[in-house]
Order: structure tokens, then C-alpha cells, then sequence
């Protein structure tokens, strides 16, 4: 009999590790947190490391004005501790309420607050930064993440809902966001000091996401269109006409998703721009940022 007392003990106490290892397990499992674009996803994963899952609604490949996330993605992002939305782009509310719908306990966190915002103004296709010319109007110019500066609020944002939604990590996500703004400090450093001969100086985009990229290193947009939908000819050189002489070769930035109909070979050669495709959704952001350097002072 006390054999048999002694095997049932033994039975109750192995089940008892059973379902407290079941339930450290659950409760240790990784936080996901969800964002619009890979752009965040590169800056959230460096402030996050292996602590939380990090999971971006829009593919890289995508075209960010017209959007519509599959259900499989929908369904993914419900079981999101957080939603970071970028803050402008066009589909981000009526999907965070969406995504709300599906899960009553998801807190959506604005990652552009404190941002200083350019009005969109219908994607407007002269802007000059370098006169300053900028306002914080609600409808923004949603492509804050093209700006190393701007980068820093954004990082800044995620770590507070971080530290917020997930105070155990909290020091282990301020030790790696103070790694990440000191790099992005000395990323602003070094872009400045390479573009500053060109102050003042014109480009050339197929669709003008370059607006706060322009403006923290006083260059000129000028776009080619907006919409989706570039100038005419005719319209074009217009507006080239008005740049000042003696600005040398304009670049070109041309992003593949706004590219479709391949117009954009035919208008380098007949303006005499020099084409560089650039992808501002892509992962690497901290690489796309240094490709614009890169061609504007080849």
C-alpha cells in the first residue's frame, strides 16, 4: 500500500512539473508586435532584439498609397500586444480599427508623434526645403521615416510603448535604443557633412517621398507626378526649366513601385537626369538612407 501511495505521489508531482513548465513556457512566450512597414520593423528590431517578434503588415514590394492587406495578414496582426502605425499613411486607421475590432486589449501607438510634419498638400511637386518651407497641418505628408532625424522620434516613440506594454525588458530596450540613437546620430553626422556642398541643390523623384529628406539637408524636390500618375512632357520640362542654371546633372530617384510603366528611362533622356532607383519600403533602411547620399554625390 505505501508502495502504491508513494507511485501516485510520484505521478501527482511529475504532473505538477508538467504544468508548471507548460505554464512558464506560455507565459515566457515572445510579445508580437506589429507595424505598417519594414522601414519600422528595421528600427523597432534594433531596439527589441530577441524579446519580442516584430511583424510588418506591408511587403516591401508593395505600393504604400493603395494598400489592402490580405485577411491571413489581418488575422496574424489581431494577436499583436501592439500596433505601431507610421501615422500618415492613407490605410493605417481604418485598418487599426480593424485590427481593434479583433482584439479589444491591442493599444495602437503613433510612432510619428513629435514629428515636425510638411503639409502634403496633394503630394505637391515642387517643395523647397531649403527656404524652409514647412507646416504641421493633419494632412502630413505621410513618408516621415525618410529622414534619419525624424528616424530618432520614431525609435524614441517605439521605445516608450516598449517600456510601457513590457516593463519587464524595459533597461535591456533602453540599453539597445541608446546603442541605436547614438548610430543614427553618427548616420545624421556624416550625411550632412557629405551633402552640404550640395545645399541648395535639386532632384529629380518619380513620386515625391523624399520631402523631410530634403528638408534636414536643404536640398530641392522636385516630382514628377503624383497620385501615381506623372507630368506630361510638356510639364516636365516646364518644371525643369525652373530649376537654376549651373546646378549640374539632376538626379533622378526613381522608386520600382511607381515605375510600372517604364516611363522613367524615356524622361532621364529627355531631361538629362541621371536615373537611380531607390526603394524607401525596403528592410534596409539604414542602407536605402546611404544609397541617396551615394548618388547624389557620385
Amino acid at each position: 500500500m505505501n508502495d502504491i501511495i508513494k507511485y501516485i505521489l510520484l505521478l501527482l508531482a511529475a504532473a505538477a512539473v508538467v504544468a508548471v513548465v507548460g505554464c512558464s513556457r506560455k507565459g515566457g512566450a515572445k510579445a508580437i508586435v506589429t507595424v505598417s512597414i519594414d522601414p519600422q520593423k528595421w528600427l523597432l528590431d534594433s531596439i527589441v532584439g530577441d524579446r519580442a517578434e516584430v511583424k510588418s503588415l506591408l511587403p516591401g514590394d508593395a505600393n504604400p498609397e493603395n494598400f489592402d492587406p490580405p485577411l491571413a495578414t489581418l488575422r496574424d496582426a489581431s494577436r499583436s500586444l501592439l500596433y505601431m502605425k507610421m501615422g500618415h499613411l492613407p490605410w493605417e486607421d481604418a485598418l487599426g480599427q480593424r485590427l481593434k475590432d479583433g482584439n479589444g486589449k491591442m493599444k495602437i501607438v503613433d510612432t510619428s508623434e513629435g514629428i515636425d510634419l510638411i503639409a502634403d498638400e496633394g503630394h505637391a511637386h515642387l517643395h523647397n526645403e531649403a527656404d524652409g518651407d514647412h507646416h504641421d497641418h493633419s494632412g502630413a505628408d505621410p513618408h516621415t521615416w525618410t529622414s534619419v532625424r525624424n528616424a530618432r522620434v520614431i525609435a524614441a516613440n517605439m521605445l516608450g510603448a516598449m517600456v510601457e506594454a513590457d516593463p519587464v525588458n524595459a533597461d535591456y530596450y533602453r540599453r539597445r535604443h541608446a546603442d541605436l540613437d547614438r548610430n543614427l546620430a553618427r548616420l545624421d553626422s556624416s550625411m550632412t557633412a557629405r551633402l552640404a556642398p550640395l545645399r541648395g541643390c535639386p532632384f529629380l523623384v518619380w513620386h515625391p517621398s523624399l520631402s523631410y529628406f530634403a528638408r534636414d539637408y536643404g536640398l530641392k524636390q522636385i516630382a514628377l507626378g503624383s497620385g501615381g500618375k506623372e507630368l506630361s512632357l510638356p510639364g516636365l520640362m516646364e518644371r525643369i526649366a525652373s530649376v537654376p542654371e549651373g546646378t549640374g546633372q539632376l538626379v533622378m530617384f526613381v522608386q520600382p513601385q511607381m515605375d510600372e510603366s517604364g516611363r522613367s528611362d524615356a524622361i532621364a533622356q529627355a531631361t538629362g537626369a541621371r536615373k537611380a532607383v531607390f526603394n524607401p519600403m525596403a528592410a534596409e533602411w539604414d542602407a536605402v538612407m546611404l544609397q541617396l547620399v551615394d548618388a547624389l554625390t557620385r
